[in-house]
């Protein structure tokens, strides 16, 4: 009796009761009423169908009770996920430790977290990794990756979880420095990042090969990377030094005039063909010569010719300022180039043709030729002066002829009585010191 009032009490007895209902039923009606169900429908569908959902599940239920009991968790999973029960058959897969299995539910119900960790019981932890990587979780996976030894792709998921710390330590121990350096460059660390840098020039650039700083490879760029985060970490010396290892002659420069050596960084930066910066360079270092030369050759270039004759005079390449000012038509300019050279000679010859006389006639006189510069002093009427620079010339006669002109009779009668016999303007000084003698009043002298 309690067999069957535990039958008469279980949940399932109405669903037992209506299908045995259904069954005499149909075969009773079904020869008279020759009902057509097709081929493709069943007994079992066709109840289904009349009892609706909740017969299905309590279908499934049993063949999934069925299949645990003989320890088939996967066919129960497989069972649960074909009826959309994602949840049930995750839970049973990992019931029966069909761990893989259940990752891939899991992730079907986007519980990507609980999925990798499910692949990593598994045992397949480069799935678990890309996982963990989906669910925004690369430091986790990168920590797999430490674990099993790949070492490199550890390193690549912290940089992707922004552990650049860790991940630049990584890269440095894999030997990779360039990506040791730009991790510690995004951590901050500038000074690490900077010899990192430093260390993949040394290992991969070699010296024996002239660079100059247009170069383009990336290994030699590493150099200028080294110098500038040196520059950021406040270690001037050593940025100067990474900047001259590959040849990034301006940067040096710019390092040394920071470290106040004005001198060495104006040396560089004519390295670096940039003379503009090497004149204010060596301004500061107080040589103003060759900072005005610089400066004449930045102008020459530029085709600004008469500027460049200037700072030519500056630097005191007088010739070459001097032959500027004279092309460019400036002759008074040109000529004082050349007093400025001590080219007194040439400085005479431009003057004249300047129509500068008085300054001709003192070139000339500097530059010891008596005779053009007495002839000069005499044409623009300066008697005493043509007087004197004939007399340093030994021309006896001009002298005298010029001081007799200058009004000074003694010294007229000094300079003619010192012509000689056999001088050609003999007769002309004899003619002129006669007449002197008689304005003396001295006739006798004078027959």
């Amino acid at each position: 009796m309690d067999f069957i009032a535990s039958i008469l009490n279980s949940s399932i007895f109405p669903y037992a009761l209506g299908v045995v209902v259904l069954l005499v039923l149909y075969q009773q009606l079904a020869p008279r009423l020759k009902i057509n169900v097709g081929s493709g429908l069943g007994m079992e569908k066709l109840i289904g169908m009349l009892l609706g959902p909740r017969f299905a599940a309590a279908k499934v239920d049993r063949a999934v009770a069925r299949e645990r009991k003989a320890g088939n968790y996967l066919e129960a999973g497989r069972l649960l996920e074909d009826a959309g029960q994602l949840q049930r058959s995750a839970e049973v897969l990992v019931e029966g430790e069909e761990f893989f299995a259940a990752a891939t539910v899991f992730e079907r119900l986007g519980k990507a977290e609980r999925a990798g960790e499910l692949y990593l019981q598994a045992g397949d932890y480069k799935k678990a990794a890309q996982v963990f990587v989906d669910a925004g979780k690369p430091g986790r996976a990168a920590q797999l990756f430490l674990e099993k030894g790949n070492t490199l792709e550890a390193a690549r998921l912290f940089g992707l979880a922004q552990q650049f710390d860790r991940a630049a330590e990584l890269y440095g121990k894999a030997g990779y420095p360039l990506r040791a350096a730009e991790s510690f460059e995004k951590q901050g660390d500038f000074k690490r990042a900077a010899e990192c840098f430093e260390k993949h020039f040394d290992d991969n650039v070699t010296y024996a090969t002239t660079y100059s700083s247009t170069a383009q490879s990336a290994d030699h760029k590493s150099a200028l990377q080294a110098g500038r985060l040196y520059e950021k970490a406040g270690d001037l010396q050593k940025a100067y030094q990474a900047y001259s290892k590959g040849s990034y002659f301006k940067e040096a420069a710019a390092a040394q005039m920071a470290l106040g050596q004005p001198a060495r960084a104006a040396e560089l930066f004519m390295r670096a063909e940039d003379p503009e910066r090497a004149a204010q360079a060596f301004e500061q270092a107080g040589d103003a010569v060759k900072a005005a030369l610089l400066r004449g050759e930045v102008a020459l270039k530029a085709d600004r010719r008469t500027e460049a004759a200037a700072f030519f005079k500056r630097g005191q390449d007088y010739l070459r300022s001097a032959d500027l000012f004279e092309a460019e038509g400036l002759l008074p300019e040109a000529a004082g180039a050349y007093e400025a050279g001590d080219s007194w000679l040439a400085a005479g010859g431009v003057y004249i043709r300047a129509g500068l006389k008085d300054k001709a006639a003192a070139a000339y006189e500097r530059g010891a030729d008596w005779e053009t510069a007495g002839k000069l002093y005499d044409e623009i009427g300066n008697g005493r002066k043509a007087m004197e620079m004939f007399g340093r010339a030994g021309l006896s006669f001009k002298s005298g002829e010029a001081a007799f002109k200058a009004g000074d009779p003694e010294r007229a009668i000094a300079q003619l009585q010192r012509v000689g016999a056999g001088d050609e303007s003999y007769r002309a000084a004899t003619e002129l010191l006669a007449q002197l003698f008689i304005e003396r009043g001295e006739a006798a002298r004078a027959v």
